[in-house]
């Protein structure tokens, strides 16, 4: 269970690049899996975008109101760019 999904999750995109992780404070949250290297997640469900890493159990950033329709797909372009597809026939990157 991830905090800030309130509905099912539609799609669940790995970021194929693996990062160097994040200098941690005794003020930050523990992680949600200890790994030598920190993976990058998006989680779509029907009205928003949700993105994770391996390194926090919260999001890093949540995308809603994107599109008139539901979220069908997601594609990461490289290490830096994601492509949301929705069912009203548009595409959005972020």
């Amino acid at each position: 269970m991830l905090p800030g999904i309130t509905t099912h999750a539609n799609v669940i995109k790995f970021c194929p690049y693996l990062m160097k992780l994040k200098e941690l404070t005794d003020d930050d949250p523990a992680p949600l899996i200890i790994l030598p290297y920190r993976m990058v997640f998006a989680v779509a469900t029907i009205e928003h975008v949700l993105i994770y890493t391996t390194q926090s159990t919260f999001p890093i950033s949540i995308v809603k109101n994107l599109h008139y329709d539901s979220i069908n797909d997601l594609s990461w372009v490289f290490n830096s760019m994601l492509m949301i597809a929705s069912s009203d026939g548009f595409c959005s990157f972020l």
